[in-house]
């Protein structure tokens, strides 16, 4: 459970406040210094299984924001949540893992033999 503290970051968000106050959320935006997650964060980041931070949540917020301010994206606003979302997970070793990458069938020309099946005149 995320502590009175915690919580209240949550909904400090100016970039939620922007969003409240007549934007959608959909403008790609770069992250505001003073990010903080969206009023929603808390209910999704418990239903994905960070239920406490343990009092790293600055620490945490302060190293995402530097982070992508010094990458320069802009993304949306519920994309920043997202993001974060997956650092956290990253950081408990929760992350989703990517699927292993099935092997290419354009891979392994030069293992094979290509004389098979040529006759000694050059046909098939």
């Amino acid at each position: 459970m995320l502590t009175e503290t915690e919580t209240d970051i949550y909904h400090q968000s100016p970039v939620s406040a922007r969003a409240r106050d007549g934007g959608d959320g959909s403008e790609k935006i770069p992250i505001p210094l003073d990010w903080r997650p969206s009023g929603d964060f808390a209910a999704i980041a418990k239903r994905a299984g960070i239920a406490a931070i343990n009092g790293e949540l600055e620490a945490a917020i302060a190293e995402f924001v530097s982070f992508w301010r010094a990458n320069g994206a802009k993304r949306t606003i519920p994309y920043w949540d997202h993001a974060f979302l997956n650092n956290l997970l990253a950081r408990k070793g929760k992350a989703p893992k990517n699927p292993e990458k099935p092997p290419s069938r354009h891979s392994g020309f030069a293992d094979r033999d290509y004389h098979e099946g040529i006759n000694p005149d050059g046909s098939f």
